[in-house]
């Protein structure tokens, strides 16, 4: 999954007065075939950096509370909860 964050004061770009977004997110989701689940997110700055892309890994407890959505609502919540509240990259 992947999206904009909407955060701050945002310039507008166009003649349609495009809201910019502050920041991108991305969340990878993967099962291995022991049905062992695994969840990378990622949170960018929207500006030019020259930092490791591991420099931006987070929760996706974090994402959520930028964004306001519920991304895994439909797996169980010790499931959800667990996975969500990982911010390593250790496995990917």
């Amino acid at each position: 999954m992947t999206g904009p964050i909407f955060k701050g004061n945002m310039d507008e770009i166009g003649t349609e007065n495009v809201t910019v977004p502050s920041a991108f997110y991305k969340i990878l989701y993967k099962q291995d075939k022991n049905g062992n689940e695994k969840i990378l997110a990622f949170l960018m700055p929207h500006k030019a950096s020259s930092k490791p892309i591991y420099d931006y890994v987070t929760s996706v407890d974090e994402i959520e509370k930028q964004t306001g959505i519920d991304f895994f609502s439909q797996i169980p919540d010790h499931v959800e909860n667990e996975l969500e509240a990982s911010n390593s990259s250790k496995g990917w």
